[in-house]
């Protein structure tokens, strides 16, 4: 079994989000806490099963956010959604330590993922 360290994420929109965007952020919290929890353990391989499956290299790029962002993962952890179509959002992390990091998540086939890496091909599920 694996064991996740416990993490501080708040996931939150702009307070003048719509509905849809509210949603959206509930439905991404535990794909965020996923990230924050795999970049503070260090795992570049737990860390790239999380990304968009249409993408390649996605171990080579959680290797550099771990270098970048592990020490930064330790703290709490705020993280603002926005979106203006249903299949991608932008996500920016907020570390308690000053530093940030913007994100693109995009969902396919029904799942949520991180942009890591090339694309191979559209990301995304129109």
């Amino acid at each position: 079994m694996y064991a996740s360290p416990a993490v501080r994420v708040t996931v939150q929109t702009a307070p003048d989000a719509y509905p849809d965007e509210v949603e959206l952020a509930e439905e991404l919290t535990p794909l965020v806490q996923a990230y924050v929890q795999r970049v503070g353990v260090g795992d570049p391989r737990r860390l790239a099963e999380l990304a968009n499956p249409h993408y390649k290299g996605e171990e080579a790029e959680a290797r550099r956010w771990i270098e970048e962002y592990r020490q930064s993962a330790g703290g709490s952890v705020t993280a603002k959604v926005a979106s203006n179509v249903p299949y991608l959002a932008g996500v920016e992390l907020s570390f308690s330590d000053g530093r940030r990091q913007q994100l693109s998540v995009y969902r396919a086939d029904g799942v949520w993922g991180l942009a890591m890496g090339e694309p191979v091909r559209e990301p995304y599920e129109p």
